[in-house]
This record gives structure tokens, sequence and C-alpha cells, in this order.
């Protein structure tokens, strides 16, 4: 089983609800006025790598850097 590819594509359904909630105009901005990121800004997993398997009470830890 895929975890990786599986959570990615749950954070983008997500992350396409909120905006399209935002984009309504029926309700206040969820988050400060976007802006392009950095040359170089990078988001990552700081405890998973490819292939691995993780139990249902799994922590995710993001990483970012160059923001």
């Amino acid at each position: 089983m895929k975890v990786i590819p599986l959570l990615c594509a749950s954070l983008l359904v997500l992350s396409a609800a909120a905006a399209a909630q935002a984009q309504e105009g029926d309700e206040a901005p969820l988050a400060a006025p976007r802006s392009p990121s950095a040359e170089g800004a990078k988001v990552g997993f700081a405890n998973l790598s490819g292939g691995d398997v993780v139990p249902p009470d799994f922590v995710v830890r993001f990483t970012i850097s160059g923001m």
C-alpha cells in the first residue's frame, strides 16, 4: 500500500475544498492573502520516506524552508 500518495491526494482535496469555500465570498477569508513563494522554497515530510507504512495513529510532521 502506498501511504504517501494517498496522504498527498487527501491534502490536495482538502486544500481545494477550502479554496472553493473561500472563493464563494460568503465567509471571511481563512488565511492571509497569498503571494508567490520565494525562489527555492520547499515543503516536505520530516518523518516519512518513500514506501513507509504507518499505523493509523501516526503523526505527520511537515517541513518548510525558504519561506
